[in-house]
């Protein structure tokens, strides 16, 4: 997916009032498998944040 896209979502959710964080992972696909080099951040940053965002949404 373009960094584009995913930075023009962002946007609008927050123009919505919805709160949004994006964070670009560098060097890997849509599905988090390194293309081109290490990803940044790490398979277990992604994961760590993923589970912290359904924590806070799911309460």
């Amino acid at each position: 997916m373009p960094i584009e896209q995913s930075q023009r979502l962002q946007a609008a959710l927050q123009a919505a009032g919805v709160p949004a964080e994006l964070v670009p992972v560098v060097n890997a696909n849509h599905s988090f498998k390194p293309d081109g080099g290490q990803i940044s951040p790490s398979r277990q940053e992604i994961t760590q944040l993923v589970v912290q965002f359904f924590d806070e949404i799911l309460k």
